[in-house]
């Protein structure tokens, strides 16, 4: 192999391998409420409950408060193989300013 085939080869294997991963992100944040997105690859609502919910956890406890699912939806897309799913959550509890009152 000449060092042009080793380039193809690891472009090629990084592309794939990072291609199949899920990504979870949070998409809308605010003292009240996170948008999670979740890109997977098979799996339904119960899976995207699963990949967002750490994401929701980490977003509301920024405001010192725990999320609760208020909804989720899958948006299709034409021609991806991915299913993307946006989930809703309203981020609960006293927070900080609320508890020293």
């Amino acid at each position: 192999m000449n060092k042009n085939q080793i380039v193809i080869a690891i472009v090629t294997c990084s592309l794939f391998l990072g291609g199949c991963a899920n990504t979870v992100a949070i998409s809308d944040i605010s003292g009240d409420k996170v948008e999670v997105t979740v890109d997977s690859y098979g799996g339904g609502p119960d899976k995207a409950l699963t990949l967002s919910l750490p994401e929701a956890v980490r977003g509301c406890s920024r405001y010192e408060k725990k999320p609760e699912l208020l909804s989720s939806r899958r948006v299709v897309r034409q021609g991806y193989t991915m299913q993307r799913w946006i989930l809703l959550y309203a981020c609960t509890g006293a927070d900080i300013v609320r508890a020293a009152e």
